[in-house]
């Protein structure tokens, strides 16, 4: 090998070791950077699970159920559920055909899935629902009643709550 071909070897991998460690640098620094420009929580939260349950059935005989999951502070699980009494809920039935919003539309369960992407994401329910209770505005996708989960969700997060 030449001294020339040495030398444009050396410089490439000279090259490689900056761009090796350039990205290494942009690695570090994105998790960090994404997260500080990522929506957060309305307040500060405790990390945990947090859960609500209904004391009450509904007209009927379904109890709402939120659980909340909270890593580093923000919200990172949402899910939500409304059961009867023999604990079998809407989820199940949805996805089992045993309840049946609309023929064409989304299962209850898609459409809690959907609310609950909405809190993921936004790190709040401001903006979910409207004054009636429904998030057409928000997730278009979104038929029910949202009012139980924003309750239900909020009850969660004012246990999470640090003060």
């Amino acid at each position: 090998m030449s001294k020339t071909q040495m030398s444009a070897v050396k410089k490439n991998y000279f090259g490689l070791g900056i761009m090796a460690i350039l990205s290494a640098l942009v690695i570090a620094v994105s998790g960090p950077l994404y997260q500080s420009m990522s929506n957060h929580p309305d307040m500060p939260l405790a990390d945990g699970v947090y859960t609500y349950k209904d004391e009450q059935p509904d007209d009927n005989g379904f109890y709402s159920m939120v659980t909340v999951t909270v890593q580093n502070g923000r919200i990172t699980a949402c899910t939500w559920d409304c059961v009867n009494d023999e604990n079998i809920g809407k989820r199940q039935l949805s996805v089992e055909g045993h309840y049946v919003m609309t023929e064409n539309g989304p299962t209850w369960k898609d459409q809690a899935d959907a609310l609950a992407s909405y809190v993921l994401h936004h790190q709040t329910t401001g903006g979910l629902i409207n004054a009636e209770g429904y998030a057409m505005d928000a997730v278009s996708s979104v038929s029910i009643n949202a009012y139980p989960f924003v309750n239900g969700l909020s009850d969660c997060l004012d246990q999470a709550a640090i003060r």
